[in-house]
């Protein structure tokens, strides 16, 4: 017999956001925890980093998937009266968000990246201005519903594993559906770079959209992955949004980083501070990245990397 629900994780495929959320609410005693999952790895992964409990829902498509976990996030909240849903940064936490939030009356927050506890209350810290800027958020309202971005905490495996299955009726709430027609379906193929041990990261130094596939030949002859600055992702549009390196994109932790026409403004500098060794290439000598850099090279990218390339070709020939 199940007494109680504080707190339910929506996975969405993502692992690192799965383990740092069960960290986050066992280390600060949400439990009982659900896991709704869809996945086996998702599955393997709750019971290693300490779920209480766990539901599966399946589905179609994506429509199918926003109906089933609204009506069925609001048939447990009937039952068991939860204070917390973590989200993923990701389309569908977005999407889900708001969404509950009106459902169930209660707080939203976005873009959080850390939090404090202070009187039994929690405190969440949200990216604001770009990611420029931290806003302390005391939700009033509960359930409190928001979405988490990586680093948000330190993922610990749990040291007595026991998870069970939730056994509940589904519900698809099916008025989520409305006004939207489902017209095509395809299966992307996301990169993870923070899984890249090499990346080379475009800044706006690059100036138009065709010279990303000079950096994309470089990269290749590394073996590195490509990432990108906020503007050319979010303004430019020139890379996929799950390349974005910074505190509103992804933060990365390379054995290698390579930054090509990359100034180094604070919000980028905290999203990959961590790299082993930084290389900048920037022909300002003033740029802020220069001093985040164990290598800086003085340099007009456009004379600089087609040398470089023609280098590490006749390298690899040898």
């Amino acid at each position: 017999m199940i007494e109680n629900i504080k707190s339910i994780i929506i996975s969405d495929n993502q692992i690192n956001f799965l383990k740092e959320s069960l960290t986050f609410v066992n280390k600060n005693n949400f439990k009982p925890s659900l896991v709704i999952y869809n996945s086996e790895k998702e599955l393997n992964l709750a019971k290693e980093y300490g779920a209480n409990y766990v539901l599966k829902i399946e589905y179609n498509n994506y429509l199918d998937k926003l109906c089933w976990v609204i009506g069925t996030v609001a048939e447990i909240y009937k039952k068991y009266n939860f204070e917390l849903v973590i989200l993923p940064n990701t389309v569908l936490g977005f999407e889900l968000g708001p969404r509950l939030a009106m459902k169930l009356r209660g707080s939203y927050i976005s873009n959080v990246v850390g939090y404090e506890v202070k009187d039994n209350a929690l405190i969440l810290k949200k990216l604001v201005y770009s990611g420029i800027g931290i806003e302390l958020v005391k939700p009033k309202q509960s359930p409190i519903i928001f979405t988490i971005k990586e680093g948000f905490e330190e993922p610990l495996l749990s040291p007595n594993p026991s998870v069970k299955s939730l056994e509940i009726e589904k519900y698809s709430d099916n008025k989520y559906s409305k006004g939207i027609k489902l017209v095509k379906q395809e299966e992307v193929k996301i990169v993870d770079i923070r899984n890249a041990d090499k990346l080379v990261v475009i800044g706006r130094g690059v100036k138009n959209k065709d010279d990303i596939k000079m950096i994309k030949e470089l990269a290749s002859l590394i073996g590195a992955e490509i990432g990108g600055s906020r503007p050319i992702v979010t303004d430019y549009k020139w890379l996929e949004d799950y390349r974005q390196v910074g505190l509103s994109g992804i933060t990365v932790k390379p054995k290698l980083y390579i930054g090509v026409g990359v100034s180094g403004q604070i919000h980028h500098i905290m999203g990959m501070k961590d790299s082993k060794i930084v290389v900048a290439i920037n022909k300002d000598p003033n740029a802020p990245i220069r001093e985040n850099s164990d290598y800086f090279i003085k340099a007009d990218l456009y004379m600089f990397i087609p040398k470089l390339i023609k280098g590490l070709s006749e390298m690899n020939k040898k």
